[in-house]
């Protein structure tokens, strides 16, 4: 493989990657806690969409708090996940989109 083939090969990856930016800016997935207490939305880069707090939890220790956070994070970000390897199954851009070579 040449110099020249290693630049083509760069730039087919980086259209890829650009493509697959595109595509990912419109998802969305909305993780809620077990209780419903807390709802979050990410985009598909994982970034904070919106965090939603039901009244009940008003009243609520921020230990318990924190932690119905976390796990309404952690359902919406495997929902991104899943929703990401569907859809880039074929490219081999699912692995490299949620971080793992």
């Amino acid at each position: 493989m040449g110099i020249m083939d290693n630049f083509k090969e760069v730039g087919r990856i980086k259209k890829m990657a650009d493509d697959a930016k595109k595509e990912t800016e419109s998802l969305r997935a909305t993780g809620r806690s077990k209780r419903g207490y807390v709802t979050i939305t990410l985009d598909g880069d994982k970034a904070i969409r919106s965090i939603e707090f039901s009244e009940d939890t008003a009243n609520l220790p921020r230990e318990e708090l924190a932690k119905l956070t976390k796990e309404a994070h952690s359902v919406a970000v495997k929902e991104i996940d899943k929703m990401l390897k569907k859809q880039f199954k074929n490219s081999g851009l699912a692995n490299m989109l949620m971080g793992k070579q």
